[in-house]
């Protein structure tokens, strides 16, 4: 009944739906969404998308509803320069990099690939120039 509160971010720049995506509410997220779907490209205190923030939680069906939304998001980069897919590698999500590597899009940069015989994804030290591992 307050539209007004959906973009009223809090001290880490933050808004409604971010919080509701870390925090893995589906249904209030899909709640939110129907209220303005431009939420979907808003982008918090750190840069970050709603996509963002699904894929860095490993919240698998909330990432594929961002991307039904906007695929190009994937190209989003945050305030440190990371897209969804580095967020994801770094908590090790290894079924939220599979469906957004599977993402037709054109204009992603290419990552750099280091295997490891032992480890089928591990974490980076996530710092501004690291890329995932395989």
């Amino acid at each position: 009944q307050r539209p007004e509160l959906l973009w009223q971010a809090d001290a880490s720049g933050m808004l409604p739906i971010h919080h509701a995506v870390r925090a893995g509410r589906e249904r209030i997220v899909i709640r939110l969404m129907r209220h303005d779907v431009g939420q979907a490209a808003a982008q918090d205190g750190r840069g970050m998308l709603p996509l963002h923030w699904a894929a860095r939680e490993g919240h698998f069906a909330l990432t594929l509803y961002f991307l039904s939304h906007n695929p190009s998001h994937l190209i989003v980069t945050d305030m440190m320069g990371r897209r969804p897919i580095e967020h994801a590698a770094h908590r090790a999500n290894q079924r939220i990099n599979s469906v957004i590597m599977s993402q037709n899009i054109t204009n992603i940069p290419p990552l750099v690939l280091v295997t490891t015989p032992s480890i089928t994804l591990h974490q980076s030290t996530f710092a501004k120039n690291t890329y995932f591992h395989l």
